[in-house]
């Protein structure tokens, strides 16, 4: 049995032409990058208002981010300080949004939490993680509630650090594409040309009691 005979273990898509793809994972991104370059967009938004590009208008939901080769044409013929800064700031997402790319990873879908849901905005991937927490400015009660909440003991503080286990979330970036591992591989998804989607059997939910006469 190869890794695509175990249906359970897959999403299935159905695309237009009548042909379904077998997912086995979908890419996600770390969750607390994208609020960030999220941010930024918006403040970018904000200084740039309705500026015309030619290409559409920066500050509509329209404005394709991608189109940085051309922020610094348009900054030279912007004469307003804060929009200027707004056209940097768009430059900056651009970069952040470029590093945050090469960090998706690749979840099975039975390991992506709400999978159950066609709505790739509702998918969560969670990897666990850890960090060292500084307890050295602590009081002495603030810091043994500390210790108490997260479990630890005065032994597990090592040069007024302690390690404290924690998850990163990953979520979809947002755009109409998602990456997905299919029987042929690797491959980009418009998610608004799917037309059905039969989520994993043992992330779906149970199908309702027959009534009874």
């Amino acid at each position: 049995m190869t890794l695509y005979d175990n249906a359970s273990d897959q999403a299935i898509l159905l695309l237009p032409s009548g042909q379904t793809l077998k997912v086995q994972g979908i890419e996600l991104y770390p969750a607390d990058e994208l609020g960030h370059i999220v941010a930024t967009r918006a403040e970018a938004a904000r200084n740039l208002g309705t500026v015309s590009t030619g290409i559409g208008f920066i500050g509509s939901p329209a404005w394709a981010i991608g189109a940085s080769a051309a922020l610094g044409f348009i900054e030279s013929a912007v004469a307003e300080t804060n929009k200027k800064a707004g056209l940097r700031l768009l430059a900056k997402a651009e970069e952040m949004w470029t590093a945050t790319s090469r960090r998706g990873l690749l979840f099975r879908v039975l390991d992506i939490d709400r999978i159950d849901r066609p709505a790739p905005s509702a998918w969560v991937g969670n990897v666990p993680a850890s960090e060292h927490v500084f307890v050295g400015a602590m009081g002495r009660k603030e810091k043994r509630q500390f210790l108490e909440l997260h479990g630890k003991t005065e032994a597990d503080v090592v040069n007024d650090h302690v390690e404290r286990r924690t998850s990163r979330s990953y979520v979809h970036h947002g755009d109409d594409f998602i990456m997905v591992d299919t029987e042929f591989g690797l491959m980009n998804v418009r998610w608004s040309s799917v037309v059905g989607y039969v989520a994993p059997s043992r992330a779906a939910s149970q199908p309702p009691p027959i009534p009874t006469i």
